[in-house]
This record gives structure tokens, C-alpha cells and sequence, in this order.
């Protein structure tokens, strides 16, 4: 959902016109089992409706559809690499 300028939430908040300085996520395994976080950092305080627009129509999106598979492949190469990078590849 996140991971890069190429991410579902990253072209949601593009196709909004949103300028956004930062973008965290979280998925919660722990105490709260399934909760994922989304979060991100504006330049601006113009930009709060437009992001909340956004996030809307991306919940919306993957509500009825999930993934496209090109997104899941993206999703699933920068798991790896992420991965590679932590040790040290």
C-alpha cells in the first residue's frame, strides 16, 4: 500500500493533487491483531480535506478490489529487498 512513490497510497494522494512530505504505515500484530496505521506529513494545513479525500476513495478501492497483481508483485519484490538491505546484501 505504501512502500515507494509507486504505491497505491502514494498515487492516491497524487491523482488528489496532494502534496505530501512523508508517508508511515504500521501493521499491528500485538495487542491490537490487524490494525494497520497509515500516516502522513502535509505541507500544509490546505492539504488535510484533499489527503482525507484520498485515503477515502483508497480504502474504497481496496475494499472492492484488494490488489491488482502488479501491485502485489511491486509489493512482493520490495519485500525483498527490503529484507536484502536489513542484512547487509
Amino acid at each position: 500500500v505504501s512502500g515507494g512513490h509507486l504505491a497505491l497510497a502514494a498515487r492516491a494522494m497524487h491523482s488528489h493533487e496532494v502534496a505530501i512530505n512523508s508517508m508511515h504505515t504500521d501493521f499491528s500484530a500485538n495487542l491490537d491483531q490487524g490494525w494497520y496505521t497509515l500516516a502522513f506529513s502535509m505541507l500544509s494545513r490546505d492539504d488535510v480535506g484533499p489527503t482525507l479525500n484520498a485515503v477515502s476513495d483508497l480504502l474504497g478501492q481496496l475494499s472492492s478490489n484488494l490488489v491488482e497483481d502488479e501491485d502485489l508483485e511491486r509489493a512482493k519484490v520490495n519485500v525483498l529487498v527490503s529484507v536484502l538491505e536489513q542484512e547487509g546484501f
